[in-house]
C-alpha cells in the first residue's frame, strides 16, 4: 500500500495514453492524490512533468494490480485503455465491486452505452465530442460569412 499524503481518497486511472496521461497530469496539479495504471512501462512517458503521482505497470483488470492502487478507498475511477471491452470490465469492477462513487469510462463505440446502462457509470464518447465540436465550429463559420 502507498502512503496517500494528498486530498482524502485517491484517483484511479487505468490507461496512460493520451487521454489518460491529461487526465492524470490535470488531477495531479490540483493536488489529488492519482495512480496511474498501465501494461507498457513506457507509456509513462506521455504523463506530464508536473505530474506527482504514482506509476503502477500492469493489468488493469487485475485485482492485485487495483488493491495495490487503492481502489477499495478510490474517490473516483477513469478506465481510459484503448479497448473498450477493457474498459467496459474496469468500470464495472469499480462500481459493482468497489462501489466507487465516481466511475468514469471512455467508450470509442457509442453502442457500448448498453453495456453500462443503469449502473452509476459515466460514459465519453470521443468521436461525438469530436463531431459537436466540428458542428460547433463549422456552424459559428457559417455565421461569419
Amino acid at each position: 500500500m502507498f502512503f496517500t499524503k494528498w486530498k482524502a481518497r485517491p484517483i484511479l486511472v487505468m490507461g496512460c495514453g493520451w487521454f489518460g496521461s491529461r487526465v492524470a497530469g490535470d488531477l495531479s496539479l490540483k493536488g489529488y492524490s492519482v495512480f496511474v495504471i498501465d501494461k507498457d512501462q513506457t507509456a509513462f512517458r506521455k504523463l506530464p512533468d508536473h505530474f506527482s503521482g504514482y506509476e503502477i505497470i500492469g493489468d488493469a483488470t487485475d485485482i492485485r494490480i487495483l488493491e495495490r492502487a487503492e481502489i477499495q478507498s478510490a474517490q473516483m475511477v477513469v478506465a481510459a485503455t484503448d479497448h473498450d471491452s477493457i474498459n467496459c470490465l474496469i468500470s464495472q469492477m469499480a462500481s459493482r465491486i468497489y462501489h466507487i462513487p465516481k466511475v468514469y469510462v471512455r467508450f470509442h463505440d457509442p453502442e457500448n452505452q448498453k453495456l453500462i446502462y443503469g449502473y452509476q457509470i459515466e460514459a465519453i464518447y470521443p468521436s461525438e465530442l469530436t463531431l459537436q465540436e466540428f458542428n460547433r465550429i463549422a456552424f459559428l463559420s457559417e455565421v461569419k460569412e
